[in-house]
């Protein structure tokens, strides 16, 4: 028994001993193992990183209200605050736009979803064309800003001299300083920021002149002070106001400090609403609108002189008869952002060459006519036709509004009104030009820029062309040139006119105005070159158009338009003399005017 009990605590002791040189075992070869540090790239062994894509949408500052992932792109006239958020990572704005053609029209509101992918470090995507940004003159130190380049404008065809035009009469509260950022009617948008990407845009039609490149603009020599702001009252679309809201994103690349701040109102409320809260001592800093805005508001002392603050070089590169419409008493009382107006359309598959004379006019036009094609379908009403007098060299009026037509260029004016029955049809104050032309039907009427996009869409891109005005006589042939302006408030004050002005000066910059080519305004920069080839031609065109008369009041132009539709009815349905009916009309408009100045 006692030996039994022997042998079993010895072998107790051995298993022991065996479990225990085991687990030594073991734990030595656990020491052994190599190392694998996967969060330190520092011992030298290699390490693999796996990133989660995210996406970055727009942050901003908002109310429950606002809080939605779909917000209307478009809303009534309102003004909400947004403030950019303090992230490492811009956003950049996105920028789809429609085609240029199109001219601006009132929208609908729409609604859209408000994201943004992460910006990548190139300015330009597949398929796009990277404009050069808008910029100011490096060493600029007036405080009103301009083009970064020159260029030299193309000669217009002639055998003599420039025609000269006529000269015509030459008529923003202080806003709350706001954080840096944008306030803006419409979705949460970030507009702005140090940094921010310059918008690309879309392919367009036609190719411009140049190659567009990316420029980063200059830094300015004296910038806005930090805090102030600018209010933009408009009337614009969807689609432009996204644009808009691109140039501002740009603008703040300059001006990181400045404020921008826009408000949408139907236009057919904007002037009255402007109106009473201008008079009243308030209002936003910059009005967009009609030229013909302008005299009125200037005398009720509504919109400012912006004349002492204009270098004169900046002045050099905006198309004269766009420039003209905010010309008034001696004082310049708007900038040109874009122009309008009358133009020569013509359907190249009818006639594949434009003409540069009339005399060629009318000789291209004689070997088309055939198999019910009309060559060219020439508007004789007044409305149409009374921009060749400036064209050709003389006035419609005087600068205090009076007529000045009776005169050599009248009787010019009149030769030509004939010899459009030379060439081919005329109409009178009718759309039968328009309807045949649509149809395919004539090869070169008179009409509106504002016809651009619905012509274009039923006789084919490819098909329409803008020609310039022929030459004739001593002069050329001519239409009527629009602005769409700029105004200052002229209860905008200190810092923040200063920055309204600056803002006013980067609308004009070539680069931007490119950019409201895309969406259909035509530039009034002379050197801007836009992608689209009908908006470069009517740039052409409106070299040459006559500045509209919009420093008299509206009754007394259409008694211009129907006077002088009655002297030409006179000459061309009565046989009556030309000198005759240019007397009797300006006699009879000089009466009416003369009752009109007198009435209390």
């Amino acid at each position: 028994m006692r030996n039994r009990q022997t042998l079993l605590i010895s072998a107790g002791i051995i298993l022991i001993l065996v479990t225990f040189l085991g687990a030594c075992q073991r734990a030595g070869t656990e020491v052994t193992q190599p190392i694998t540090d996967t969060a330190s790239p520092s011992l030298g062994l290699e390490v693999t990183e796996t990133v989660v894509p995210t996406e970055v949408l727009y942050t901003a500052q908002v109310t429950p209200s606002e809080v939605q992932t779909t917000a209307e792109v478009y809303p009534q006239p309102g003004v909400q605050t947004l403030a950019p958020t303090a992230s490492a990572t811009q956003t950049a704005y996105p920028s789809p736009l429609p085609s240029a053609t199109k001219e601006p029209t009132q929208s609908a509101p729409a609604s859209a979803t408000q994201s943004v992918e992460t910006p990548t470090s190139t300015a330009t995507v597949a398929g796009t064309i990277a404009y050069p940004g808008p910029g100011i003159y490096p060493t600029l130190t007036q405080p009103y800003p301009g083009p970064y380049i020159t260029s030299t404008q193309a000669a217009y065809p002639s055998t003599g001299t420039s025609t000269p035009r006529p000269s015509l009469t030459p008529v923003g509260s202080k806003t709350p300083t706001q954080t840096h950022g944008a306030i803006i009617t419409g979705a949460p948008t970030v507009i702005g920021g140090s940094g921010t990407p310059m918008p690309t845009i879309p392919g367009g039609i036609g190719t411009p002149q140049s190659t567009p490149f990316e420029l980063p603009p200059p830094r300015p020599v004296s910038p806005p002070p930090a805090g102030s702001s600018v209010t933009i009252w408009h009337a614009w679309n969807n689609t432009e106001t996204d644009t808009l809201r691109e140039i501002i994103q740009s603008f703040q690349r300059l001006y990181p400090d400045v404020t921008i701040s826009l408000q949408y109102i139907p236009l057919d409320d904007l002037y009255n609403t402007y109106y009473t809260s201008a008079y009243q001592g308030y209002g936003p800093s910059l009005l967009l609108g009609p030229a013909s805005w302008g005299p009125k508001l200037y005398d009720q002392s509504l919109v400012a002189d912006i004349d002492p603050y204009v270098p004169p070089d900046f002045l050099s590169d905006i198309n004269p008869a766009a420039l003209a419409s905010g010309n008034y008493h001696g004082s310049l009382i708007s900038l040109p952002l874009s122009q309008r107006g009358m133009v020569l359309f013509r359907n190249a598959s009818i006639i594949d060459t434009a003409a540069q004379t009339f005399d060629e006019l009318d000789l291209i036009s004689h070997q088309v006519t055939r198999a019910g094609i009309v060559g060219t379908y020439l508007e004789r009403g007044a409305f149409f036709s009374a921009a060749d007098i400036p064209g050709l060299g003389g006035m419609l009026m005087d600068e205090q509004g009076y007529p000045a037509f009776d005169s050599n260029i009248g009787l010019e004016w009149f030769d030509l009104l004939a010899d459009y029955d030379k060439a081919g049809a005329v109409t009178f104050n009718t759309n039968r030009d328009l309807d045949m032309f649509k149809r395919g039907r004539v090869g070169i009427i008179i009409d509106g820029t504002w016809n651009i996009s619905l012509l274009q869409d039923i006789i084919g891109v490819e098909n329409l062309a803008i020609d310039p005005w022929p030459v004739y006589g001593t002069g050329h042939m001519s239409g009527w040139v629009e602005a769409d302006s700029i105004f200052l408030n002229s209860n905008t004050t200190e810092d923040d006119r200063y920055a309204a002005l600056a803002f006013m000066g980067y609308l004009l910059d070539p680069g931007v105005q490119m950019m409201l080519a895309e969406v259909g305004h035509i530039p009034s920069v002379s050197i801007a070159q836009p992608r689209n080839a009908l908006i470069r031609q009517a740039m052409v065109a409106f070299s040459n158009g006559a500045p509209y008369p919009i420093t008299v009041d509206e009754h007394i132009l259409q008694l211009y338009w129907s006077v002088l539709d009655n002297a030409i009815k006179g000459v061309f349905l009565s046989g009556d003399s030309p000198a005759n009916v240019l007397k009797t009309a300006s006699d009879k408009l000089n009466t009416e005017i003369n009752n009109l100045q007198t009435l209390p």
